[in-house]
């Protein structure tokens, strides 16, 4: 809290130093009794030859010189105090969490005609008298809370008093605006209370809904008040009733297909307070890049069973031309029901349509389960061109050996003719060796210069020789992890019959091709996979790799923590799949479509540099098309030069649109980056929900790359948008405070912030009054006159 001082005044006062407890006020003033006493017996003595008057004026010029001395004893001085007037203040923390945003009270009306909770907060609070009711004996200072605290954005000073802030205008509005992607309230109040607590803290003003998703249990904050003294008002704001509400809970497509091949668009609707009721989804499409409106495709209805359960609706497509198309989603309820929010009731998704099969190289070590399963999968997909290479096979007997290919080869592609012509290479535990140094070098170009997709499975045969042998570092440079050429106790040279899951990272749980349900109803493949009994082990990432899972057995854990499952990583435009087990065949006892569409969306992942390339001179790459609110989307191009060299050039600037159609401002910027060749990269932060578009102008060219990402609106904030009056009611227990309505803040809120100024001295000093020439002079004065006149009467 910032300290502020106010009604300075100056008091001075007259003190003597007296024993301040009576036994040792008692005990002075008998002392001084028996020194007189002492003073005027030891006289009578003295004088009793002499007369009278003598007698007298030789006591009193001793009891005179006492009497001075008695004087400094007690300390005669002035005090001049200045003291100040600290006044009462409170503090008012103001959650700004994205589920303020919703509607502050039920309507029958729908949600656009009542206020957002934030919207009601600044009427109640911040455009009405209550401020001023406050600063009648309070300074009031104003935090705002949702992931973390901040503030105070402005400190109000009590009426009266001088305020620094005054005539600086507060855009209250932009101030309390929704952001918040959770809301951490015990850890934001507790720190609150840390740093604000004191003798004059008249109290701590809560307003929110009551929403604490993430971080520390709210009673911590509580704990802290009880034991600073430290008053809690809480203020609940938003319907108490669980609102009414339908949203597309998700969306599973694939985003590259071929020409004629259908494909389906999965929509999961998910209710809230309409269970038993029906939902009418949309399907609109229209060209990538088209200004024109998007077209009714299709709609369908769905039933809604039951609250918070999603209910899912297949549109099923077949594309007969290719090129980009845009999809949205559009869903809403059949009736006259009032939602709580519309903003998630549509969702967009690009599909580019390609016109050529996906050519693809299966190279295996030996004819395992997983190679066997992937060929005749491929073999049949329509969608792909495949060529082998089982590297068992001897080159003499090739000619009579059989497989599901197109086409069979005996040795690594030697060409760039060969080897350009693959979109992606799927690497079962193969022996690198068998690839010379120039096709090595040759690999890499392909996957750097030419955007070529590897998906390389580990195994325990050949893959040791790549995480040891040095003529093979060019393997290892495009992986996204370290590999440990040791496999002593990690299961893989040793019987394992135990299945471990697969333990998905967030990021593994936000990639496409790793979202492999058909329906709302069925569970996630992933969950119910009885998993993997040996992975390759691994020590850790690499700076540029994203984990995507990791083997869950704890015996295989290392110093490097658990082994890596699954990772993926751009090597200059290419894109690499690391798979630390050759084991994907189990998920085929699952399902055989759970299996297939994992390969099939893994090989279209890794060759989305290649589907893509339609331009020469570049290729924009991201690492998904899906954001949650508030993520950094991070960019990477690829880019060439007129003679198709890698673009020398310091940085390059981008263009990022948002779903307003805004671009954002200052403009971004792609930074060379120094280790790879021709790339940039550049990151924004998503701040809006909607389609985002983002344009690259390639230099000296006229030709632009783009690309769109969908930013979604997470579920943490919407989940249970209802006002938690138990949780505001149990924040402010035993604290002195209580739980209170909007509605009442305006009535009752100044009633519960006693006035807890103090008076603080600021300044003091003390002026000795004995300390005088002429108290020294008198004493001595006395002292010689009494010497004098017993010399004159010639006394001893």
């Amino acid at each position: 809290m910032i300290e502020l001082l106010a009604q300075t005044g100056t008091f001075t006062t007259t003190e003597l130093d007296i024993p301040e407890s009576l036994p040792m006020l008692l005990a002075w003033a008998a002392g001084i009794a028996l020194v007189v006493a002492f003073i005027v017996f030891t006289y009578k003595r003295d004088t009793a030859s002499l007369g009278p008057g003598w007698r007298i004026w030789l006591t009193l010029l001793r009891l005179g010189a006492l009497a001075g001395v008695v004087g400094i004893m007690l300390n005669p001085h002035e005090r001049t105090q200045r003291s100040s007037m600290r006044p009462s203040e409170v503090a008012i923390a103001i959650d700004t969490s994205i589920s303020m945003q919703f509607p502050s009270t039920d309507s029958d009306s729908g949600s656009n005609a009542v206020p957002g909770r934030a919207d009601a907060v600044r009427s109640a609070v911040f455009e009405s008298e209550l401020l001023e009711e406050l600063r009648k004996q309070h300074n009031v200072s104003v935090f705002t809370f949702d992931s973390k605290l901040a503030g105070p954005h402005r400190t109000m000073l009590k009426a009266g008093d001088v305020d620094d802030t005054d005539g600086v205008a507060t855009d209250w509005a932009e101030l309390l605006r929704p952001r918040g992607l959770e809301t951490r309230m015990g850890e934001s109040l507790q720190e609150l209370i840390g740093r604000v607590a004191s003798p004059t803290l008249s109290g701590v003003v809560v307003v929110g809904d009551g929403g604490a998703n993430a971080g520390l249990d709210v009673m911590v904050a509580n704990q802290k008040a009880k034991s600073s003294q430290t008053r809690l008002i809480t203020v609940g704001v938003g319907s108490t009733r669980q609102p009414t509400n339908i949203a597309i809970a998700n969306l599973q497509s694939p985003t590259e297909v071929h020409i004629g091949d259908p494909f389906e668009i999965g929509v999961f609707v998910q209710g809230q307070g309409v269970a038993g009721q029906s939902a009418e989804v949309q399907l609109f499409a229209r060209s990538e890049g088209s200004d024109s409106d998007p077209v009714l495709v299709e709609k369908k209805s769905v039933d809604l069973i039951e609250d918070g359960v999603p209910a899912e609706v297949k549109f099923q497509q077949k594309p007969a031309s290719p090129g980009g198309i845009e999809y949205e989603i559009r869903v809403a309820a059949q009736g006259d029901v009032k939602e709580l929010s519309l903003t998630d009731n549509s969702r967009r998704r690009t599909i580019n349509v390609s016109e050529r099969q996906i050519k693809v190289l299966l190279i295996s070590g030996g004819p395992s389960r997983d190679y066997r399963f992937v060929r005749d999968m491929l073999f049949r997909h329509t969608g792909m061109e495949l060529d082998v290479w089982l590297q068992t096979v001897d080159v003499a007997a090739a000619a009579g050996v059989s497989q599901e290919a197109k086409k069979i080869l005996t040795e690594f592609p030697t060409t760039r003719a060969e080897l350009f012509q693959y979109d992606a290479v799927l690497a079962f535990d193969i022996d690198w060796s068998r690839l010379t140094p120039p096709g090595l070098s040759l690999f890499q170009e392909w996957m750097s210069e030419r955007s070529g997709g590897l998906v390389f499975v580990s195994g325990r045969i050949h893959t040791p020789a790549v995480a040891s042998s040095e003529e093979l570092k060019p393997v290892r440079e495009v992986l996204p992890v370290r590999l440990s050429p040791f496999l002593l106790d990690t299961g893989l040279v040793r019987g394992n019959t135990q299945p471990w899951p697969v333990e998905l990272t967030d990021d593994g749980r936000g990639a496409t091709f790793l979202q492999l349900s058909e329906s709302a109803t069925e569970a996630d493949p992933w969950e119910e996979f009885s998993g993997i009994h040996r992975s390759y082990p691994t020590a850790g990432a690499k700076d540029g790799g994203t984990v995507l899972a990791y083997f869950a057995n704890p015996k295989a854990q290392t110093k490097n923590g658990k082994p890596i499952l699954m990772a993926t990583q751009f090597f200059g435009s290419g894109r690499c799949l690391f798979l630390g087990s050759g084991e994907m065949w189990r998920l085929r006892l699952s399902s055989a479509e759970t299996f297939n569409r994992f390969w099939t969306k893994a090989i279209r992942d890794v060759a989305q540099g290649r589907i893509k390339s339609g331009n020469s001179r570049g290729l924009l790459m991201l690492d998904r098309t899906e954001f949650v609110l508030g993520q950094s989307v991070r960019v990477r191009a690829q880019l060439y030069d007129a003679s198709l060299n890698a673009l020398e050039l310091e940085s390059v600037p981008v263009t990022v649109l948002d779903p307003n159609g805004k671009p954002l401002l200052p403009e971004r910027i792609l930074l060379k980056d120094k280790t790879r060749p021709g790339q940039y990269v550049g990151s924004f932060r998503a701040g809006l929900q909607g389609a985002w578009d983002i344009s690259l102008q390639i230099p000296e060219s006229r030709e632009t790359l783009k690309q769109k990402v969908e930013v979604l609106l997470p579920n943490l904030e919407s989940d249970k948008p209802a006002q938690n009056v138990k949780l505001l009611e149990q924040l402010t227990e035993d604290t002195g405070g209580q739980y209170l309505s909007l509605e009442e803040v305006s009535t009752q809120l100044a009633g519960l912030l006693p006035d807890r100024s103090e008076s603080v001295m600021i300044d003091e000093r003390l002026k000795p009054l004995w300390d005088r020439q002429w108290v020294l002079w008198t004493i001595v004065g006395l002292l010689g006159l009494e010497w004098l006149t017993r010399k004159l009467l010639k006394l001893a």
